[in-house]
């Protein structure tokens, strides 16, 4: 073995002209083959210490571990709990005043009354209190997840309905079957919610978070664009009072239009003006007055709220259902519903648990991704798999109170981190002021024009309308991404949500093959640059040199069956291909000769930098094995460097090492360069 020791020498040059200063940098450490640097740095191999891992299966240990899963019992034990709890409880105050007009709205954009939707609120809140992480995810209703299960009970509402044993002169609009429908509906979201909590219940408990890196931003974002688009359609016919009947499965937007375009003469001009003024105002006062002042404004004006109120007040002042037609919130049932099991059988299970599935990756990642966020800023930790766990719990709970799936809120999570809570406990005012209303000032709202609640949807999409703005930039930096985005809003749009996504996730895993397709693996050569042992892409640079005799090679990708012959290739035309000519002498029989190169310099050794293999299978170890056969026929040595662990026991464990040794195994490129001009260098003659 070489021995390369030297001193560290780092100084600066400075030219005559003042140029900038050129830090020169002098590394020097002893050359090093695998097998050396194993030994020099042996890898710890721990025993099974069976005595701590009785220790850790006590009864403490255990309910210590239990006692993971419920992080609000750590957490009001910390000692800053007491200097903050007030100041998360106002937070939770005036974020209730966003949660109260969402309820109402979202419940109503689910399908089902704005009662479910106060409901969605109330017991998420606390049973997030009690089993989430992040201060500042607002759990509760959300619009996509609510246009998600509106597309789900619509679906089964028309199922449900063609089963109906109805007589001719009974319709959709009688207030029995009304009445009969919506139980219905609300079954079929409380079994939605249940199925869904189950998932993320089992992905936190197997520790299955990382799942949600699989979705690609693209993905989601043109998903999400789709969605505002449903949503803002849903409303139209709200905002005119138009009755469009049920609409769902593919093509259901465009449909939906006809429709609503075909009755445009029934509308009532009250409620689109109620609904237009309504937007504007919101609009007004968001942009005009919260987003322009957000900086010396320690809380935004609710204006959802004050709306909501003034709106509700002015109606039942003025009477707007009888005078002038307008379509009412009515009855908001007061108090809690006795808990009740969703309806697990078949049936209704088999319907809905492919949509489960869906609406589970959409919560777990809309919501781990604000928590990340939100805890980036604040610089706090979140535990992917306690969150899964947490928002899985708080779904099966809330399934058994007549809710649907409940999500985070970005508008109502980017307010909590507004205001710094630094607990959970900011939902105990939420939930609080949101008990008061179920309790007795529900049907306060019952004069709410609903044209008021279909715009403040509306308005509340803007921000999610304004994500095609990101095309330009997907179509400079990723070619790629903008297909998916844009192939997944188009495909939602055109069909369904759900089929949107199948195809926007099968695209996306599509893309990834396409990208790790064997045709794009490469492998050139390396060269050294000039007066310093940093080896580059000879074709892409200048200002390199190679080292005699020795040809440096690497192949940026794995080596298996798909690239195994890509790998031979572009080694043959890289360096020089071994020709075999068979010579037939009848005496001695059929022989093998090899020819060497026929032109340009004796190559002595190949080093092929392995760095990027990082799998290889049984054709990829053959494939290597007869290259070392074959250059060692034509006089030429391989080796290998920059192994990866994984590489290392595949060819250990296949005997290839009987072909090649394991002292052809180098840690780094330069050190089988060195290893290689030294083995080439004549030996002085032994005395």
């Amino acid at each position: 073995m070489v021995d390369l020791t030297a001193t560290t020498d780092e100084h600066a040059k400075n030219d005559n002209k003042g140029a900038k200063e050129t830090t020169m940098l002098r590394l020097t450490r002893k050359l090093y083959t695998h097998e050396s640097v194993e030994a020099a740095y042996k890898r710890e191999d721990k025993p099974v210490n069976w005595k701590e891992i009785l220790k850790g299966c006590s009864c403490s240990k255990i309910c210590s571990f239990l006692l993971k899963f419920v992080p609000i019992i750590t957490e009001v034990q910390k000692p800053y709990i007491k200097d903050c709890v007030v100041n998360d409880l106002i937070a939770g105050l005036s974020v209730a005043f966003m949660h109260l007009p969402q309820a109402l709205g979202f419940g109503v954009l689910a399908s089902l009354q704005p009662v479910n939707g106060l409901y969605t609120t109330f017991f998420p809140l606390i049973c997030y209190i009690i089993f989430g992480t992040s201060p500042h995810i607002s759990f509760g209703t959300t619009a996509i997840v609510s246009m998600m299960t509106s597309s789900v009970v619509e679906r089964e509402e028309a199922v449900y309905w063609n089963t109906l044993n109805i007589s001719s002169n009974m319709s959709i609009n009688d207030p029995a079957i009304q009445d009969q429908l919506m139980a219905y509906k609300v079954q079929v979201s409380m079994t939605l919610c249940f199925v869904v909590g189950v998932i993320l219940t089992v992905v936190g408990i197997l520790r299955l978070g990382f799942v949600s890196t699989y979705l690609s931003e693209s993905f989601i974002g043109g998903f999400t664009f789709a969605c505002a688009i449903y949503i803002a359609t849903s409303q139209l016919s709200k905002a005119l009072n138009i009755s469009v009947g049920i609409v769902s499965g593919p093509g259901r937007l465009l449909r939906y239009y006809i429709i609503l375009f075909s009755k445009i003469h029934e509308g009532n001009w009250a409620d689109f003006l109620i609904a237009v003024f309504t937007g504007f105002i919101i609009l007004a006062v968001n942009i005009g007055v919260n987003q322009r002042f957000r900086d010396r404004m320690k809380i935004p004006v609710p204006i959802d709220l004050i709306v909501v109120v003034l709106a509700t007040l002015i109606s039942k002042l003025g009477s707007f259902e009888y005078n002038l037609g307008v379509d009412i919130v009515g009855d908001v049932k007061s108090g809690v519903p006795a808990p009740q099991l969703p309806d697990l059988s078949g049936y209704m299970f088999t319907r809905v648990v492919a949509d489960s599935f869906l609406i589970a990756v959409v919560i777990f990642t809309a919501t781990i991704s604000m928590a990340k966020l939100c805890a980036q800023i604040h610089g706090n930790t979140i535990d992917d798999n306690q969150e899964a766990f947490a928002y899985g719990v708080t779904n099966i709970v809330a399934s058994l109170f007549m809710c649907f799936p409940a999500s985070q809120a970005h508008p109502r999570t980017m307010m909590l981190s507004t205001l710094k809570v630094k607990s959970t406990l900011s939902g105990v005012s939420s939930a609080l002021l949101v008990l008061i209303l179920l309790l007795g000032a529900g049907p306060l709202f019952a004069h709410l024009p609903i044209a008021v609640l279909a715009a403040m949807i509306i308005v509340a999409m803007k921000d999610l309308f304004a994500l095609i703005r990101v095309l330009p930039y997907y179509w400079r930096v990723s070619k790629s991404d903008f297909l998916i985005w844009v192939l997944t809003a188009c495909v939602s749009l055109a069909t369904d949500l759900e089929i949107g996504i199948y195809f926007g996730v099968s695209f996306s895993i599509l893309t990834v093959m396409f990208h790790s397709c064997p045709q794009w693996a490469k492998g050139y050569l390396l060269a050294r640059a000039k007066d310093e042992d940093l080896y580059l892409d000879k074709s892409s640079r200048v200002g390199l040199e190679d080292v005699h005799g020795v040809k440096i090679f690497t192949f940026d990708s794995k080596l298996y069956f798909a690239t195994a012959e890509i790998f031979r290739k572009d080694l043959y035309e890289q360096v020089y291909t071994p020709v075999k000519l068979e010579i037939v002498e009848p005496e001695k029989g059929q022989e093998l000769a090899i020819l060497p190169p026929i032109q340009g310099e004796t190559i002595h050794h190949i080093i092929i930098d392995c760095s990027h293999i990082t799998y290889i299978d049984i054709t990829g170890i053959n494939i290597l094995r007869q290259l070392v056969v074959d250059y060692r026929h034509m006089g030429t040595e391989i080796f290998l460097t920059k192994v990866p662990p994984f590489t290392v026991t595949a060819l250990a464990n296949s005997n290839f090492f009987d072909v090649l040794p394991m002292d052809s195994i180098f840690f780094d490129v330069n050190d089988a360069v060195q290893h290689a001009r030294v083995y080439t260098q004549p030996q002085p003659a032994t005395p």
